[in-house]
């Protein structure tokens, strides 16, 4: 297991059940993430693993990954790649070479505290699974090649929009995360785009207001987009401010420094206090990337935009009662709607 470059989950096929209340690509996310329960496939993952190939007997192919050794780019891009490769090239059926060692299904005996110990953790990952909920779908009236017509970077556009999204839900604006990627550094990671700007505020108050006129709202929203293009493009050169600040707060912890005062002030905490969680996830094939939220009254919101649709994966938790991924992933698609037709005004 430790030497494996992936590991490859044949799951058992999902009750017809898991599929009443929820659309296919919502519950293969669910199936991805969390194995669906106890009783189906939480326990045939191996999360120390960076790559897990899952393959379900009704037909489902998916993937997870454990996000501490790279980003999502080789992860999609091994993903494409595969994808690809058995769309064209695979003519006929592949057989299995007849020296090849038949897998051997192993037989573990456990006593009675490993027994108890599986039931614990059972009854934890249910817990879990059924507490995150997903809305997981591909909007199909416009894509990135629409947005560009209009002048507009597709990724601002979107962060945009789902700035719209959550101030017409919530009445107020989200500390907004987005991650920025730092390739251009050598051993970098990311960086945080704080996609809440005075700018983004301004749109989204005047969105709540049905009697605003669309060229103010036309202007209002070119500002929000620019304003976010160059709040990513400052974050993507070095130039954010999180990864700084989290590496100082390490440094005190490991040196045992008492922790300045800025730490623990109300700005710097209400602002790191992710209400929404968000990530460009770019397939070229139709495909999508999700995940949970980082707090628990927050969403997550992956996207994949491609030139004529975008993928979104939606979440939050059933267990908070002031948030709906439902709600929120149909107000999404509500405002960019609106913001292209503002665009073509």
């Amino acid at each position: 297991m430790e030497t494996a470059l992936f590991v490859l989950c044949l799951d058992k096929e999902l009750p017809k059940s898991a599929f009443s209340n929820k659309n296919n690509s919502s519950v293969r996310g669910i199936q991805s993430l969390t194995g669906y329960s106890s009783s189906t496939n939480a326990g045939n993952r191996w999360h120390d693993k960076i790559v897990q190939y899952i393959l379900s007997y009704d037909g489902f192919v998916g993937l997870q990954y454990e996000h501490s050794p790279c980003e999502a780019l080789p992860i999609t891009v091994l993903h494409d790649y595969v994808l690809n490769h058995v769309n064209k090239k695979l003519k006929e059926t592949v057989k299995a070479p007849s020296d090849f060692q038949k897998a051997e299904h192993l037989q573990f005996e456990v006593d009675q505290s490993l027994e108890n110990a599986i039931e614990k953790a059972s009854l934890s990952v249910d817990r879990l699974s059924q507490d995150i909920d997903l809305e997981c779908f591909q909007f199909d009236i416009f894509g990135s090649n629409k947005i560009k017509q209009c002048k507009m970077s597709p990724d601002s556009f979107i962060q945009i929009a789902m700035q719209v999204t959550y101030y017409q839900l919530h009445n107020q604006p989200p500390a907004h995360y987005e991650s920025a990627a730092l390739r251009r550094f050598k051993n970098a990671r990311t960086e945080c785009i704080r996609s809440t700007s005075n700018e983004s505020v301004e749109f989204a108050k005047l969105m709540s207001n049905e009697k605003e006129f669309d060229e103010t709202l036309k202007l209002a929203m070119i500002r929000a987009v620019n304003a976010h293009k160059k709040l990513a493009t400052e974050a993507s050169m070095g130039e954010g401010v999180d990864r700084l600040f989290f590496g100082l707060k390490m440094i005190a912890k490991e040196e045992q420094i008492k922790l300045p005062e800025f730490f623990s002030d109300i700005s710097y905490t209400k602002s790191t206090y992710f209400t929404l969680t968000s990530s460009q996830v770019a397939y070229k094939t139709a495909s999508f990337m999700c995940y949970g939220p980082v707090v628990p009254n927050g969403y997550g919101c992956c996207y994949n935009p491609r030139s004529d649709d975008i993928f979104f994966a939606c979440s939050s938790f059933k267990g908070c009662l002031e948030t709906s991924t439902q709600k929120f992933a149909d107000t999404l698609k509500q405002s960019l709607i609106r913001m292209i037709k503002l665009a073509d005004a």
